[in-house]
């Protein structure tokens, strides 16, 4: 009988199409993804499992958004490429 873990989620900052392969390379590692871009509609925000709408240069907005979002998701790590993001 195993112990239940929780399930494991990375934030990938930014929702373009270039995010759309790390969020396929997050799910191949067995992760959950959140994704946040101001907007919805967003390709990876479409394919994430959970889109967060905040613009990916609000750092103050991602703060406390990760906040809330740290209280319901067992967030492993941050990442961003493709975008100029590295400060939030």
């Amino acid at each position: 009988m195993g112990v239940d873990m929780p399930d494991r989620y990375v934030w990938i900052v930014c929702g373009g199409w270039l995010q759309v392969p790390a969020i396929e390379a997050a799910r191949s590692l067995g992760l959950k993804t959140i994704v946040s871009d101001r907007d919805i509609n967003a390709p990876a925000m479409r394919e994430a499992d959970v889109p967060v709408i905040v613009d990916i240069y609000d750092v103050a907005g991602h703060l406390r958004a990760a906040d809330t979002l740290r209280r319901d998701y067992n967030i492993v790590g941050v990442f961003c490429e493709g975008s100029d993001t590295e400060v939030t």
